[in-house]
């Protein structure tokens, strides 16, 4: 694997996910990405990393230490009887130089079980680090304490513009942390956050969001926080009383679904619950089905479905249910919802010889709490 990767001038890209490597392998990557390489890109997402695993990648950080400080640690060492290996602490951690033969740029972690110990051996080789600039640590089983960690490295950091920290737990202290040590870094280059999946809540999000638009040194442009402790109806008042008022033009996904809750969609759009989730082949033939039934009867036309979409959810208040399947279906034109009614209200729309219900979007939100999103 060395001379593959020190040999080889054109080799940028180095993928390695969904594997379970042994502590010999990683000191081998390490040891050949000390070397001198190309390497931009480093992914080991899914491959089992924990915190013990961690530490046989950090010679990819740091530069060989001076044979002198070696002689010197050595002899320190053999007067301490009671120490059997050598551990660096944090401040002599934090006093190496950076591999010079680095030019990692990204770095994706995604996946694995860092926890807080691998989290912290990371963060204090980033503190030295000036290469990277994306960095994935989406899922790695950390929590506040992490998150500490790393805003620990964000106040000094000058290179980092992605960071995606989702799936960790860290909660409102740690979303707290991290736009604390954020607002300290007057050289912050950081654009995108990624934080989803980590309870965040309604009161710390309104608060942290007046802070990123009142700090003039936060430039970030993407905060992703879809999937955090957040109610729809505090979005939907924070958008149109804050949000939208904001000088920083920041985009997030939280606010995704107030687009099929304006007038004009929810008076063209329907939705039908699909328990026995049909494919969107039988919703269309039932459709054109229905489409000659209203030119026979009334003259007139269903219309033509815009898009289709299926998403699954459960009702409110039943958490350990997972049983609404629904399809949402919007039409062109307004009239179009109105005819798929009143033909539902007929018995005539039937799905693979099972009668279905329709409803106007916008109607029986007992049913449109989402949890995945199936197919677009």
């Amino acid at each position: 694997m060395k001379t593959f990767i020190t040999k080889s001038p054109k080799l940028n890209t180095l993928i390695l996910c969904d594997n379970n490597f042994n502590k010999y392998f990683l000191d081998s990557i390490a040891e050949a990405l000390r070397e001198k390489n190309n390497i931009k890109y480093l992914s080991f997402c899914h491959s089992q990393i924990d915190g013990d695993k961690f530490k046989s990648l950090l010679p990819i950080f740091y530069a060989p230490l001076p044979s002198q400080k070696e002689k010197k640690e050595k002899e320190e060492k053999n007067e301490i009887k009671d120490k059997k290996e050598k551990k660096l602490d944090k401040k002599e951690i934090v006093e190496r130089k950076s591999n010079p033969n680095l030019h990692l740029e990204e770095l994706d972690l995604s996946c694995n079980s860092l926890g807080y110990s691998g989290i912290e051996t990371l963060s204090n080789a980033l503190k030295i680090n000036t290469t990277i600039k994306k960095l994935n640590l989406f899922h790695n089983l950390f929590d506040v304490n992490g998150a500490r960690r790393i805003g620990d490295v964000l106040k000094i950091n000058k290179t980092i513009e992605e960071l995606d920290i989702g799936y960790n737990r860290i909660k409102n202290a740690g979303f707290k942390y991290i736009i604390s040590a954020l607002k300290e870094n007057q050289n912050l280059n950081l654009k995108i956050l990624g934080l989803k999946y980590n309870f965040i809540n309604d009161k710390v999000l309104d608060e942290q969001m007046t802070i990123i638009e009142n700090a003039e040194n936060i430039k970030l442009e993407e905060i992703y926080l879809k999937n955090n402790s957040l109610s729809s109806g505090f979005l939907q008042k924070y958008w149109e009383g804050k949000f939208t008022k904001m000088k920083k033009q920041i985009k997030t996904d939280i606010f995704d679904f107030l687009a099929f809750m304006t007038p004009e969609k929810l008076d063209r759009t329907i939705w039908i619950p699909n328990i026995e989730e049909p494919k969107k082949s039988d919703f269309m033939a039932e459709i054109e089905v229905c489409e000659r039934d209203c030119v026979k009867s009334e003259g007139s036309h269903v219309g033509i479905p815009l898009f289709m979409r299926k998403k699954r959810g459960r009702k409110t208040g039943k958490k350990k249910e997972n049983i609404a399947k629904n399809i949402f279906i919007e039409f062109i034109m307004p009239n179009s919802a109105n005819r798929m009614l009143k033909l539902a209200s007929t018995s005539k729309f039937i799905i693979n010889g099972k009668l279905k219900k329709i409803f106007k979007a916008g109607t029986k939100p007992d049913y449109l709490v989402v949890k995945k999103k199936i197919e677009k």
